[in-house]
């Protein structure tokens, strides 16, 4: 009777030891599932947030560039109005550089 009470603590201790450790096995087994669960809706907000940052980096830097390109219009036009009045104040002063030229009529 002692040898096979002890059998049974023999075998019947593992196997509370196994069945302990199975269920914090499963414990943690869902706990890295939570936690990856919470990493991936982080991961996707993050994206998220990048998409909009990005999107908003983007319209500034095309309005920047707009920008640029009517000043950049702008000044061609004053540079060409510029050259001509100059070539009537040389018309009508009389420069060197209006040599050859006809005065204009007042």
């Amino acid at each position: 009777m002692i040898e096979i009470a002890g059998l049974l603590a023999s075998v019947i201790i593992p196997a509370i030891g196994g069945i302990v450790w199975l269920v914090r096995l499963e414990g943690r087994i869902n706990s890295n599932k939570q936690t990856i669960a919470e990493v991936q809706k982080d991961q996707e907000d993050l994206r998220a947030q990048v998409r909009l940052d990005l999107a908003a980096i983007t319209a500034r830097a095309d309005a920047e560039a707009a920008a640029h390109n009517q000043t950049t219009i702008a000044l061609v036009r004053v540079q060409e109005q510029l050259k001509y009045l100059t070539d009537m104040i040389e018309r009508l002063v009389g420069s060197p550089r209006a040599r050859g030229r006809q005065p204009v009529d007042q």
